[in-house]
């Protein structure tokens, strides 16, 4: 279950039902913070399919790291733009098993996409609006 409130409770300012993609910047150590909106999330309709999120998110990821020149190969599609997809993407795993309803784009910083459900968003203590969610994984039997 991933909660973005801190465990407090905060005041509700709006909530969806049903299953949600949540995209959202993620990153490992401090510099990757620099070059990102680190408030900024993306909430998708549930009924899009993990390809649809997936072009959505690269969008995303070229528009804020791409060059001209490499946004114009990107447009071309072709070997460059398979290259380019299979070195960024990750699909989401459980005990080395890929699944869909999760994935990560891009190097450090990287969007993560996930399916939630249970989504609302509360307003902050410092006045800020809140993102609170459980991510849905599959379970694996063994």
């Amino acid at each position: 279950m991933t909660k973005h409130d801190g465990g407090k409770t905060l005041p509700k300012v709006g909530a969806a039902k049903g299953t949600r993609w949540v995209i959202r910047w993620d990153w490992t150590g401090g510099h990757a913070t620099e070059h990102i909106d680190t408030t900024q999330v993306f909430v998708l309709s549930g009924r899009l399919s993990q390809e649809q999120v997936l072009r959505f998110a690269e969008l995303v990821y070229i528009d804020r790291f791409f060059t001209i020149a490499e946004r114009l190969e990107y447009s071309k599609g072709g070997k460059w733009f398979r290259r380019m997809r299979s070195s960024l993407f990750q699909e989401g795993q459980i005990e080395g098993v890929p699944y869909l309803g999760s994935f990560i784009f891009g190097h450090n910083p990287f969007l993560t996409a996930s399916l939630a459900r249970n989504i609302s968003v509360d307003e902050g203590h410092d006045g800020k609006q809140v993102l609170r969610y459980d991510c849905i994984r599959p379970s694996i039997k063994g």
